[in-house]
């Protein structure tokens, strides 16, 4: 019985629809019925394939990663998922979303969920850079707000700084209304112009007229 060699068996363990075929003694894709031999870089290079990945990609299961990655109700991220541990929004690619549950911020994550879960501990997401303002957590939250984050991960594997609000799903935030609320906070903290009325003219008129 002819087996292939432990680097290629790894590799067909990752890539379950991949599948070696004694008889033929070739590695055959489930998925698009392509044969190659039983080589490292044949299989490698074919599994990094727009091919390979777009049929990968209508088989992937998202909902394994549930309840913690979903899809984002933001209108600017429709088309990606969101990660209520990490509170990042990740693409909707299968290697996006693997790479974001291999990192050490998601598996840091996960850990203290866990952990919470067996305590009874409520669990509070580490993702933001907002200083604590006082108050509750779990107060904020339930009246439709944001947490008083304290970010004590910066500098890690994930660069991406954005502000929570943009971050979190609209239904944490109590609505979807992001560039309107932008819009109409700005405008309530924009001080009015200055007027000139008709008194503040003749003043002026007159004391240019004694110069």
């Amino acid at each position: 019985m002819t087996t292939p060699p432990p680097d290629i068996q790894a590799l067909l363990a990752k890539h379950k629809s991949l599948k070696y075929n004694e008889s033929k003694n070739k590695v055959i894709c489930q998925l698009t019925k392509h044969e190659m031999p039983p080589a490292l870089g044949a299989i490698e290079s074919y599994v990094k394939g727009k091919k390979y990945q777009k049929a990968a990609e209508k088989t992937f299961d998202f909902n394994q990663y549930k309840p913690h990655i979903v899809p984002s109700s933001k209108r600017q991220h429709l088309h990606e998922l969101f990660c209520f541990l990490t509170l990042r929004h990740v693409a909707r690619t299968q290697q996006a979303v693997e790479r974001h549950v291999s990192g050490k911020r998601y598996k840091r994550a996960l850990a203290r969920w866990t952990k919470c879960q067996e305590t009874g501990e409520k669990f509070i997401p580490r993702g933001g850079r907002r200083k604590n303002t006082g108050g509750s957590d779990s107060d904020n939250i339930r009246s439709g707000g944001a947490p008083n984050w304290s970010d004590d991960s910066a500098g890690e594997d994930d660069a991406d700084e954005d502000d929570l609000e943009d971050l979190y799903p609209a239904e944490v935030f109590g609505g979807d209304s992001d560039d309107e609320g932008d819009a109409s906070e700005a405008e309530e903290n924009t001080p009015p112009p200055k007027t000139t009325t008709a008194k503040t003219r003749v003043k002026t008129d007159a004391s240019r007229q004694q110069l």
